[in-house]
């Protein structure tokens, strides 16, 4: 059964709002916002506007908090607004509405007039243009908040003129000065004017949506619809209420009369929707160039208008896509290839996106489906064309089932908010929760207040506090915490002077919680998983940046979305211009499908929501204005060059230390040794001494030439005929030909006392303990060396000389550049040089890593327009607050550079017009208080807590209560003991845990399926094998078979190295293109990058091929030679290449990967454990006697900060 539709929409918006103070609004741009109808006020010499107009009346069947919720206009069945944008300006403005027929059968289509407009802080910008006529009615709004006047036009002409007025009387830059507040789109605008709503009454299959797939015939190559003889052959329709068609060639039906025929058809079935796989890319796009071709008006727009095409792109998490986007008049056009690809943000297990592989993950292929590999199509037309014709339709009835799959949210949330279908796909989610308290606002002609300036300080509660195997486990959920939190504690905007917040809030809170029981209540699956997605689906908008994101913490750099509350990172005062060490004080995760703003250049490279700020210099008047905050969203209304501030040293973390003491460092680093009143040696009575102390300066010398120029040699013992027998010795050479750089050398190793010897090489000095420290904390070899991590403790004055030695032994003369063979050390080198102020990043070299380095110390970016551009995304978002001066350096492909934190809530984001950080933060500090005084409930009656996540609990249930029903009644109990209107829900029972970190876990169901949270244990960039690997691993680290799991690295192995595959799509890699191969090769020959298989290959393939390969493609490779530490793109092949007959894979390679996959499972043994349990099979066999699991307690901040919260 369906459920109601009310009920699905409202659960859809009720997560969002309810976490509308911790998590972030849309781009708050000063636009996006309000609309209303008012009548033409006579025009006269008056320099302000005439009085306040009365509230617009809303129907008197709805509530007041259904009015916010779904307008004041209920006309139902609304399909489609479409702006009559091609008018002449100077006209009317006017809108072409469609609309369906009390029973569904028939569209209804009529224009209507509206009026453009716009929100004003200042009347006197325009007051010249109202006096002339100019401005259809100016009305102020009631209330004291910032926008003080509405202002509408009867035309576009005179809505842009007034714009341009307003941005030039205000001294602004900007394109949406702080004066004014507006909204971009017409159609938004009419709907907010009318207080209409799209689609309300129907259900999703009310609307008329029909499926269509194309076949071409292609000989050898993927179709190209520039190749004449490339022919369309068959279009496959169908639509959602029983009818379908396969159009295709035949005896007098030529390509050309097809296309006819499908035009037609199209026009004749009349739908609201068009929904296709890959339908943007692939099918509407080869139908435009083949109608092209033949001279064909593909007239498919229900004015009988021509699609409008323009280039878009997509962001799924890691993934951009690019695709030309089609506009078809009245209707909508639905891609399933996208909302595979959306899911899969959140699943991460899909294999690929085809329709097929689809289809048969939801479990929603026909019955006898029929399968043709693309590449047999045109065989197949040849010598099977029946078989062919129903392949066809095949794929339209698949298209139909997964729409209907996974259309239901984006649907629903439509009928709640002034935007279209389409448009409420494409928005992110605190833009849509803004419109409806603006809407609103509108009806009730108040004033809206302006966003404020700030950040919020608190985030979410998580925390573990087990590490380990355990099980039973429960989870339980604060349910709806923070709308709770909120109505129970009077939490409200202090801009929201109409008490809207608590209204919509409640109502929406309560559906929600219905919701959530409808879908436990549910019989049907289908049913349940609907609403799950739907309650879920539309989380608001975090202020931050994309997953690629890197953050500079003290203890290193890492991804964004490994950060936790408690990291220091280095932050930059932006009134000092001082480079400080403050904590993060919240994170936060989770989908976002919207605009985002690409920053990109040879020194810059962000991908951030719109929101998100920066401290920038704007060049205006011939010179660089002070730092100022402006947010990325700014910077694309503008034409003006920026600069980001300049790349500091980075401060010391801890006191300089005193001399090195080589005991101290080998107890560190458990390296055998002697010390005596001579130095230092190993324990061999024969070795010899070496000193034991070294200043600072001195020792970071010594790394810093070895890491660059040091070698490593131990002989073998040698027994001779005369009896003798020479021991192992071990030597370290610092390689160095350059007369300066030996004399240096020398002068050091004089002035610290060690001795040595001299050759044509450089200098060698003899000392198994020297030789033991210095692999340790450098490497081995050139592949493998690295600088030790303590060194970046240092302050850059010390790091500086570790710059410069690695300069001379591997820098250019000039000292623009850098080369070494090691990738870590690579790594490392760039970041010393960010420590000392100065900017490094990779250029292209062949078999080696090539590093530019900027000679000028603290070089300042510069953003011109053609760096700075918005693109689509779909996809996981992270952000982080920072402490204090809400600064933090990060940025992508190790172009670092200062950056605004992410902040977010609504009431916490600093765009949105109803936001208020003190709440914000009161509702966070709220929430965590809740979350522990649960989590102490839980102990105190017996529990054991694992993790906590934000809003609910994992435990392991006393020893008493065992079976579901008892479960549900021990935690339901825990209500008890919560404060007022707060409820602990049921949420889950799990057989077992794996705990590995924070946020990162693996479960086991009670039907034994594994689900898991985080990508520490399994990524989806990894080898199919590797993933494998690590399922099987984690399900018998959960049943305690330490034997089968050795057997399971054995095998695994044992495959590897006996080539035992049961395809190359087991250990090949599959990435994404981020770039053009176009971008790619000017990086390339600018130094911005390295070269890349994937790239490589690619651009093989659109040479082999003749398809153009383009941004958002996946190429599937694996890695050929001999050598684990291979050049990726020297040795890489296309998948399809390798051959089971004669292998040619990389074994050694494919072992380390394993041995690096096999590494995420050292917390859960002894060191020597694990060794035994992830090692080839020797003669003694191998024994889990004696083994066991590691379970481990972890400290945390529990008990810390337990103060009540100050209200």
């Amino acid at each position: 059964m369906r459920p109601p539709s009310i009920q699905k929409t409202d659960a859809d918006l009720v997560s969002g709002v309810g976490r509308w103070l911790l998590a972030v609004g849309s781009p708050g741009s000063r636009s996006g916002l309000f609309a209303l109808t008012l009548n033409r006020a006579p025009p006269g010499l008056m320099s302000s506007p005439p009085a306040v107009n009365t509230p617009a009346p809303a129907d008197a069947t709805q509530s007041a908090a259904d009015t916010a919720l779904f307008g004041k206009d209920p006309m139902p069945r609304l399909v489609d607004v479409h702006p009559m944008m091609d008018r002449p300006s100077n006209e009317p403005a006017r809108v072409r509405v469609y609309q369906r027929s009390e029973d569904f059968a028939s569209i209804h289509e009529q224009e209507d007039t509206f009026f453009p407009f716009f929100f004003l802080s200042d009347f006197s910008l325009l007051a010249d243009r109202y006096r002339n006529g100019d401005v259809h009615t100016a009305t102020p709004l009631n209330g004291d908040n910032f926008y003080q006047y509405l202002l509408t036009f009867e035309t576009w002409s005179d809505y842009w003129d007034a714009l341009r007025q307003v941005e030039h009387r205000s001294d602004s830059d900007q394109q949406a000065p702080d004066e004014l507040y507006r909204v971009g789109s017409p159609a938004q605008q009419y709907l907010m004017q009318t207080g209409r709503s799209c689609l309300l009454g129907m259900t999703l299959d009310d609307l008329h949506r029909l499926q269509i797939d194309i076949e071409v015939y292609s000989e050898g190559s993927f179709p190209n619809a520039d190749r004449p003889d490339d022919k369309v052959i068959i279009v496959a329709l169908s639509d959602n209420r029983g009818w379908d068609e396969v159009l295709h060639l035949r005896d007098g039906i030529g390509e050309e009369q097809l296309l006819q025929e499908l035009v037609y058809v199209l026009q004749e079935r009349d739908p609201d929707v068009i929904e296709g796989h890959n339908i943007f890319e692939f099918d509407l796009a080869y139908l435009l160039d083949r109608c092209a071709l033949h001279g064909v008006d593909f007239a498919i727009g229900r004015d009988g208008s021509v699609p409008r095409t323009y280039g878009s792109s997509m962001r799924f998490a890691e993934r951009t896509v690019d695709y030309p986007a089609v506009d078809i008049v009245g209707r909508h056009v639905i891609d399933t290839y996208f909302q595979v690809m959306s899911f899969d943000v959140f699943s991460r297990d899909l294999p690929d996106y085809s329709l097929k592989t689809a289809a048969r993950y939801f479990d929603l292929a026909p019955e006898e489906r029929t399968y043709i590999e693309g590449t047999e199509i045109a065989k197949a037309w040849r010598t099977d064309r029946a078989t062919l014709l129903e392949y066809a339709l095949d794929d339209v009835i698949e298209t139909k089932r997964l729409a209907g799959h996974l259309s239901g949210s984006t649907f629903y949330l439509a009928q709640m908010l002034p935007m279209t279908y389409g448009s409420s796909a494409r928005r992110g989610p605190a833009g849509k929760i803004e419109s409806l308290f603006v809407r609103e606002y509108l009806r009730r002609r108040h004033a809206l207040p302006r966003s404020e300036w700030g950040s919020q300080s608190m985030g979410g509660y998580t925390d573990i506090f087990i590490t380990g195997v355990l099980g039973p486990i429960v989870y339980a959920d604060v349910e709806s915490l923070y709308p709770s939190i909120m109505l129970n504690y009077d939490v409200q905007p202090s801009g929201d002077t109409l008490d809207l917040f608590p209204q919509l809030l409640e109502r929406l809170t309560d559906l929600r919680l219905k919701t959530k029981q409808d879908m436990k209540d549910a019989e049907e699956e289908e049913v349940r998983s609907e609403l799950d997605a739907r309650q879920s689906s539309y989380k608001v908008l975090i202020n931050c940046f994309d997953p690629e994101t890197e953050v500079v913490t003290v203890d290193g750099i890492r991804h964004v979305e490994e950060i936790e509350v408690g990291d220091r990172v280095y932050s930059l005062n932006p009134d000092t211009g001082a480079v400080e060490i403050k904590p993060v004080t919240a994170t936060q995760s989770q989908h976002y499908a919207g605009p985002m703003v690409e920053i990109k250049n040879q020194h810059t490279d962000f991908l951030v929501t719109p929101n998100h700020r920066f401290l920038t210099q704007r060049f205006t008047s011939g010179e660089y204005t002070d730092l100022e905050w402006e947010t990325a969203g700014d910077m694309l209304e503008d034409r003006i060059r920026r600069r980001l501030p300049s790349l500091r040293s980075l401060p010391a973390t801890q006191e300089r230390p005193g001399p090195i003491s080589l005991s101290a460092v080998c107890d560190r680093l458990a390296i055998e040794h002697k010390t005596g009143p001579r130095g230092i040696k190993e324990l061999r009575r024969q070795a010899r001494w070496q000193p034991e102390e070294y200043e600072l300066t001195d020792w970071l010398r010594i790394l810093g030439w070895f890491a660059t120029e040091g070698t490593l040699y131990k002989s073998k013992a040698r027994q001779y005929e005369n009896g003798n027998v020479r021991g192992v010795s071990y030597q370290t050479t610092l390689c160095q030909k350059n007369d300066i750089g030996r004399s240096e050398i020398a002068t050091l190793l004089n002035r610290t006392g060690i001795t040595y010897s001299s050759d044509q090489n450089g200098h060698s000095f003899c000392s198994k303990v020297l030789y033991e420290i210095l692999e340790a904390e450098c490497g081995s070899d050139s592949f493998s060396k690295h600088l030790p991590p303590w060194i970046f403790q240092l302050g850059p004055k010390d790091l500086k000389i570790v710059f410069d030695t690695l300069m001379q032994g591997d820098g250019a003369a000039n000292g623009d550049r850098f080369t070494t063979s090691s990738d870590q050390l690579a790594k490392d080198f760039i970041r010393l040089a960010m420590h000392v102020g100065r900017r490094a990043f990779h250029m292209p070299n062949d078999g080696s890593h090539r590093i530019q380095v900027n000679t000028v110390r603290g070089q300042r970016p510069t953003i011109k327009p053609k760096h700075r551009q918005q693109v689509d995304y779909d996809g996981m978002i992270h952000c982080l607050t920072v402490a204090d001066n809400h600064t933090v350096l990060a940025g992508r492909n190790r172009k670092f550079n200062w950056t605004g934190q992410s902040f977010y809530g609504l009431l916490g984001f600093g765009l949105s017009a109803f936001n208020d950080f003190e709440e914000a933060d009161r509702v966070a500090r709220t929430g965590q208080q809740i979350l522990r005084q649960l989590i102490d409930e839980i102990r105190a009656r017996g529990g054991t807590v694992i993790e906590v996540d934000t809003d609910g609990v994992l435990f392991v249930p006393p020893e008493d209560v065992r079976g579901e029903q008892a479960e549900i009644d021990y935690t339901v109990s825990l209500t008890e003991a919560m404060p007022e209107g707060i409820r602990v829900g049921f949420d889950g029972r799990f057989k077992k845990m794996l705990s590995y970190k924070k946020k990162n876990y693996a479960l086991l169901t009670y039907d034994d399926e594994l689900k898991f949270k985080g990508s520490s244990l399994i990524s989806r960039s990894n080898e199919p094998f590797g993933r494998d690997f690590v399922r099987k691993a984690i399900r018998r680290l959960l049943d305690h078979d330490v034997a089968g799991l050795h057997e399971l690295y054995v095998d695994t192995r044992d495959k590897i190295v006996n080539s035992d595959w049961e395809g190359v799509e087991r250990f090949a890699r599959t990435e994404t293109l981020k770039d053009t191969l176009e971008q790619y090769e000017a990086d390339v020959e600018a130094g911005q990058r390295p070269r890349a298989a994937t790239y490589e290959l690619a651009k093989e393939k659109q040479n082999r091929t003749g398809k153009p390969v383009k941004k958002g493609d996946r190429i599937t490779y694996y890695i050929t030679g001999d050598d684990a530490t291979v050049t990726a793109f020297k040795h890489c092949r296309r998948a399809e290449e390798w051959d089971p007959e004669d292998p040619d894979e990389n074994t050694a390679y494919y072992l380390k990967r394993l041995d690096e996959f096999a590494s995420k499972f050292e917390p859960f043994f002894d060191e020597a454990d694990f060794r035994l349990v992830f090692s080839p099979e020797d003669l003694f066999g191998f024994s889990a006697d004696g083994i066991e699991i590691q379970r481990e307690e972890h400290a945390s901040d529990y008990a810390e900060d337990q103060e009540d919260v100050p209200f």
